[in-house]
C-alpha cells in the first residue's frame, strides 16, 4: 500500500512540474505572439504614414489644397499613437525612444495643422 501510494505521489508531482512547465512555455509563447502582431501593426501603420506624408509633400509641393492630406495624415496619427502607447510593452530600447519621438513630431504636426490649418510653411518645416 505504502508502495503504490510513493508511486502515486511521484508520478502526480512529476504532472505538477510539467503542467507548470507546460504553462510557462505557453505564456512565453502568447507573449512573443503579441510582440510580433505589434510589430506587425506598426509597421502597416508606419507604412501608411510614410506614403501619407510623401502625398502631402507632393500636395505642398504642387500647391493644391492640404486638407485631405492633413486630415488622413491626422487619422494616420491617432492611430500610430495608440500603438506607440504599447511601445514600453513590445519595443526595445531604443526602438521604444524612436517611437516617442516620432510620436511627439506627430503630434506638433496635429497641433500645427488645427492651428495653421495645414499651410504650407507648417508642413515644410516639420518634413525637413
Amino acid at each position: 500500500m505504502s508502495l503504490t501510494f510513493l508511486i502515486g505521489a511521484i508520478f502526480g508531482s512529476g504532472l505538477f512540474i510539467v503542467a507548470g512547465q507546460a504553462r510557462r512555455t505557453f505564456l512565453r509563447q502568447k507573449t512573443v505572439e503579441k510582440r510580433l502582431e505589434w510589430y506587425e501593426r506598426m509597421h502597416i501603420t508606419l507604412d501608411q504614414l510614410s506614403k501619407a506624408y510623401l502625398q502631402l509633400e507632393g500636395t505642398a509641393k504642387a500647391s493644391l489644397p492640404l486638407e485631405d492630406a492633413g486630415k488622413r495624415i491626422d487619422k494616420l496619427g491617432v492611430d500610430f499613437t495608440n500603438e506607440a502607447d504599447k511601445a514600453w510593452l513590445y519595443a526595445g530600447r531604443i526602438g521604444f525612444h524612436a517611437v516617442q519621438q516620432l510620436n511627439a513630431r506627430l503630434a506638433d504636426l496635429h497641433v500645427k495643422g488645427l492651428t495653421e490649418g495645414f499651410s504650407s510653411s507648417a508642413i515644410a518645416q516639420l518634413l525637413d
